[in-house]
């Protein structure tokens, strides 16, 4: 069970909590991630010491988003931390295997800046001990786009052995209407 600290935060000392990302190494982003899940469990439940299972699933799902669309929209090389070896990516039906090589696709989309807004994240644990399944629903918005892409994104979190979690596997699709 996760026991959680006492002081509570307010939604600006989340957002805090990235700048230094943008510079960090992979270690160094893990550890970002867990003060900032942290900084979320806190805000999130404050007065209750423990968290009951469906609720560690849903903290650890939206800090994960919040963090890897954030990253995406300010740094996608970053992206390549939350990765591992094995890790796997479908963009558009097409499979990327491995952190560099997913780095490589993710830095190399024809399109430069974008930003991302969430519309939904349903989550829920995984057959995989401590493992996390995300789906996550929303709008992208280009650079000098008019009208925002509507997209679906599927996400595995794996837990490691130092109490973080790297993405295994990433599907991503734009939705046509």
């Amino acid at each position: 069970m996760l026991v959680l600290p006492r002081k509570i935060y307010h939604h600006d000392q989340i957002h805090k909590a990235f700048y230094p990302i943008l510079l960090a190494s992979k270690l160094q982003v893990r550890i970002l991630f867990n003060e900032l899940l942290s900084l979320l469990i806190a805000s999130k439940v404050c007065s209750r010491s423990k968290l009951d299972m469906e609720d560690q699933v849903e903290v650890v799902a939206r800090a994960f988003v919040e963090h890897y669309y954030y990253l995406f929209d300010s740094n996608r090389a970053s992206l390549a931390s939350l990765y591992q070896p094995s890790s796997i990516l479908s963009f558009e039906g097409q499979s990327i295997v491995g952190a560099d090589q997913i780095q490589q696709k993710l830095s190399g989309l024809p399109f430069g800046q974008c930003q991302h807004f969430i519309s939904t994240i349903d989550s829920q644990p995984s057959v995989v001990a401590g493992s996390i399944i995300v789906f996550v629903t929303g709008s992208l918005k280009l650079l000098d786009e008019e009208h925002p892409l509507k997209f679906s994104q599927m996400f595995q979190l794996i837990p490691t052995l130092d109490g973080t979690f790297f993405v295994q596997n990433d599907i991503f699709r734009l939705n046509y209407a």
